[in-house]
């Protein structure tokens, strides 16, 4: 299977860096209602082992709840966040205790593609006007994540079909050759 590189995720990432400032930014893909798998990640607390990490939302009620929902908000950003719900990406990246999470949905054709997280090493660190900044680049990031889902969809169908395709050509009885050179055919 031919993976694509996220550079693209990689420049919304960085176009979100100059608007507003944050310790971690991370594009997770939705890979189906319960879990997100992490693509790309921006900022200095970013650690070996980030991308790729599966992300159980089973036991994030809160982060589920905005995922599911329409825009972006605010997972917690107090002094006291709930120990009940672990933090998104602990066990690799250290934050303290009290820290703003933040997380957008991403959604193409009103479907869930994936979520923009961004988090702070302090508390209150994103008003008003950058979660709707926020909010705003998390259409770019879904309509990127989602273009570039659907090229690994195709790559994996490719793949199939020239598997499919040598296997059909091994298993062909001798002295037959399919030919052909009409358009349908090709």
């Amino acid at each position: 299977i031919v993976m694509l590189e996220p550079r693209e995720l990689d420049h919304i990432l960085a176009a979100l860096g100059s608007v507003v400032t944050a310790d971690l930014a991370v594009i997770l893909s939705a890979d189906d209602p319960d879990h997100l798998r992490v693509r790309a990640a921006a900022g200095p607390l970013v650690r070996p082992g980030l991308v790729g990490r599966e992300v159980a939302l089973a036991n994030r009620p809160r982060l589920a709840a905005i995922v599911h929902g329409p825009h972006a908000a605010l997972v917690h950003d107090e002094e006291e966040h709930d120990v009940d719900e672990p933090d998104t990406y602990a066990g690799i990246v250290e934050l303290p205790h009290a820290h703003t999470c933040l997380a957008a949905p991403l959604r193409t054709d009103g479907e869930l593609v994936g979520v923009l997280t961004l988090d702070s090493a302090t508390c209150r660190a994103f008003s008003p006007d950058q979660i709707r900044a926020i909010d705003a680049f998390a259409g770019l990031a879904a309509g990127t994540l989602h273009a570039q889902q659907q090229a690994e969809r195709l790559a994996r169908e490719v793949d199939t079909l020239a598997a499919l395709n040598a296997t059909l050509a091994d298993h062909a009885p001798p002295g037959v050759a399919l030919v052909g050179r009409a358009p349908a055919w090709r």
